[in-house]
């Protein structure tokens, strides 16, 4: 009795050891491979660098510029002639169909976003503080666009934003925030966030 639990013992014993030792040395073995793992998935789960950060954003906010112009600016060339609220755009103006219009606006900014600005631009909608309803800046007659020209319509000016200011305040995988400083020296917040067709303004402008 007293020998049989004695070679159990042993037995234990023995294979505990060889058990751990066998684990450290595969362990120590693995560990350049295990480290190389970590910083590859490391690296994959980052954030965008940040030179290429800057480069997105400063592409996206110069997308919008020319965009903010027709939506919060001066708008669109029009027709002299015509009658009532709207006149249509003319041949030359940037976008004469809503369909292209949203195509370019959706180029630039995230699907969200686009459609705020289609909401109140190409829509119209209730304002209380108005009392009453403010009318779409843009409808669409046949095949072509036509802005409104009649009622006091707010235009804000065009700014201009100084690319070498860019400033990445943090990234992810697919979100990337920053400021920018404009002509007039304001600090504008900037977000851009990564949708399936690819990177875009998810924050206004103008």
């Amino acid at each position: 009795m007293n020998d049989k639990n004695k070679s159990v013992k042993v037995f234990e014993k023995g294979g505990a050891g060889s058990f751990s030792e066998g684990k450290a040395n595969f362990l120590l073995k693995s560990f350049p491979l295990l480290l190389t793992l970590l910083l590859l998935l490391t690296s994959c789960a980052g954030g965008v660098p940040e030179d290429e950060a800057a480069g997105i954003v400063s592409e996206l906010v110069e997308a919008s510029l020319p965009l903010n112009e027709i939506y919060f600016g001066e708008g669109m060339p029009v027709e002299e002639d015509g009658y009532g609220a709207y006149r249509a755009v003319t041949d030359d103006a940037p976008y004469l169909t809503e369909a292209a219009l949203r195509e370019a606006t959706e180029a630039v900014f995230t699907g969200s976003y686009s459609e705020y600005l289609f909401g109140m631009f190409l829509t119209g909608y209730s304002d209380d503080d108005v009392d009453g309803v403010v009318y779409a800046r843009y409808v669409e007659n046949g095949d072509r666009l036509s802005m409104r020209v009649a009622g006091d319509v707010e235009k804000i000016p065009a700014r201009e934003y100084d690319m070498d200011s860019i400033v990445i305040i943090r990234t992810t995988k697919d979100t990337i925030e920053a400021e920018i400083t404009s002509d007039d020296g304001t600090v504008v917040d900037v977000t851009a966030r990564l949708e399936d067709a690819g990177w875009r303004l998810d924050s206004p402008t103008y």
